[in-house]
């Protein structure tokens, strides 16, 4: 510091420029220089605390093992997440076309990674399907935050540098979104989040619904983030479920009493849904997937319009 105050002094002295006393005095410069040094530290020490507190909201495991960076990858996931989606019975039943689209989608090479919204009926398998896709197609190195809800996502694309707390792409699981949630994501939230990580989400059909089906004054942020996402519908399927529900006995029908009763009453929801599932509109289905080859050819981040919606 004394070197510098020196050399300010001497340069003014060979220009004829006057200094007052304090510009030219080092212990003046010197508490200038903690002062700063302090309002530094103060400053980091906030932003750390901010973050400690965002990133409490996206613990995977246990608070004992991850609370904060490095959050864990899928290949340590795999054994150690009570919270990781398991088809029934261990066995899982493949719906040849979702599956075939939604991992093209996850095959992003490159930054904007895609924004996948998987939705349909409770029961349709929205969480196993995405989740077998994103562990097959993803690497197994791959960090995974999982949010508590979309505030903690909106929270986290105001952080300057996602890369700082997780390596790119990271994969954030948005797992059970509800409409609310949706409203939190603006466009320059997700634009922020997909230049770092891909995001896989999943919602039912009736928050999709709830949010169309709002007045225009409400829930303008959710209309949008669902114009934004790449949506992929999962339908229910009554023959899929059977299965599952089969697998989760070991492909045997129960013999106990109660879970032969438990098993009638699940048969029973399975033809009221039957009866009250919707359906997908073929012209949609028949577009979806052109659409999002052209996309794909023209390097654009993948969307779909809000019209694949229709006829629910």
């Amino acid at each position: 510091m004394s070197d510098i105050v020196t050399a300010m002094v001497a340069y003014a002295r060979e220009r004829g420029l006057l200094l007052d006393a304090r510009t030219a005095d080092t212990k003046e410069w010197r508490k200038r220089h903690e002062v700063l040094v302090r309002d530094m530290e103060r400053t980091a020490a906030a932003q750390s605390a901010r973050l400690s507190i965002l990133l409490a909201d996206f613990s995977v495991l246990p608070p004992n093992q991850v609370r904060q960076p490095p959050f864990p990858t899928l290949d340590e996931l795999a054994g150690d997440w009570d919270g990781r989606p398991e088809p029934a019975g261990n066995v899982y039943l493949p719906r040849p076309d979702f599956d075939e689209e939604l991992r093209a989608a996850l095959a992003s090479p490159t930054a904007p990674y895609p924004f996948l919204l998987v939705y349909g009926d409770q029961g349709a398998g929205k969480s196993t399907s995405a989740w077998k896709a994103v562990d097959e197609v993803l690497r197994p190195e791959t960090q995974v935050l999982v949010p508590r809800d979309g505030n903690a996502l909106a929270a986290l694309a105001e952080v300057d540098d996602l890369s700082s707390i997780a390596a790119p792409p990271a994969l954030i699981w948005a797992d059970g979104l509800i409409a609310e949630d949706l409203d939190c994501l603006n466009r320059e939230a997700v634009d922020r989040l997909v230049a770092k990580a891909f995001i896989v989400a999943t919602v039912s059909a009736d928050d999709c619904a709830a949010i169309l089906d709002a007045p225009r004054d409400q829930m303008p942020v959710a209309r949008a983030a669902l114009r934004r996402a790449y949506l992929l519908h999962l339908p229910y399927e009554p023959e899929i479920v059977e299965q599952a529900t089969l697998n989760s006995y070991g492909g045997a029908v129960p013999t106990d009493e109660d879970e032969i009763g438990d098993a009638a009453v699940d048969a029973d929801m399975m033809l009221l849904r039957l009866n009250t599932a919707r359906t997908v509109n073929p012209a949609a289905s028949g577009v979806s997937r052109p659409a999002y080859a052209l996309r794909m050819a023209t390097q654009k981040p993948p969307g779909r319009s809000i019209r694949d919606f229709a006829t629910w």
